[in-house]
């Protein structure tokens, strides 16, 4: 599924903002929007290498084109229970086509959970995405809203972490003394 390891975050190295590299036994809260799913023990990291993703039969947009579904996060990540992916995420194509990440059950994108429509294009730069165990899997749309044909559209994932999480509870008056929150309808 793509360079998966042990390795260790450089002191120098770039991340989109928003990303925490976080240490084993720190704990997490996680929700979607105001929905608490749980809190949580990262149990083991890793870092994941960098991965393309090109389709030249259905990205190839004609212009003003549009294609719904364009693809998931599992595309590259193999969905895992407990796992969560913090992603670092970009656009590359010839034009200045529109990518809007969609959140499963959501009608929200890049931003917050609560939002609306902003499109990734390949001038913005790198996006951190989440996507959770087998029930939170980011999905894309690409729209060409040019008068021109794309010849070349690319998703590239630069790096990754992923994390295995232990789940600790639910019930807020349980939660841990010290935790770092993660909103996983939340692109930054």
């Amino acid at each position: 599924m793509g360079l998966e390891g042990a390795m260790t975050i450089r002191a120098n190295e770039s991340w989109p903002i928003g990303f925490k590299d976080y240490l084993i036994d720190s704990n997490i809260e996680l929700k979607v929007g105001s929905d608490l799913i749980g809190y949580f023990r990262v149990a083991n990291k890793s870092l994941l290498g960098m991965q393309d993703k090109v389709d030249t039969t259905n990205w190839l947009l004609a212009a003003a084109g549009k294609y719904p579904q364009a693809g998931t996060i599992s595309d590259w990540l193999k969905a895992e229970k407990g796992v969560l992916y913090l992603i670092d995420f970009q656009v590359f194509s010839d034009k200045d086509v529109d990518v809007k990440i969609k959140n499963p059950s959501a009608v929200q994108n890049y931003g917050s959970y609560k939002d609306s429509n902003v499109p990734l294009t390949p001038g913005s730069g790198s996006v951190l995405l989440y996507s959770w165990s087998d029930t939170f899997i980011p999905y894309f749309e690409i729209e060409n809203n040019t008068k021109y044909a794309l010849n070349h559209m690319k998703l590239k994932m630069n790096k990754g972490m992923k994390l295995q999480l232990e789940f600790i509870t639910k019930d807020p008056s349980q939660k841990p003394a010290v935790y770092d929150r993660i909103n996983l309808g939340q692109v930054s």
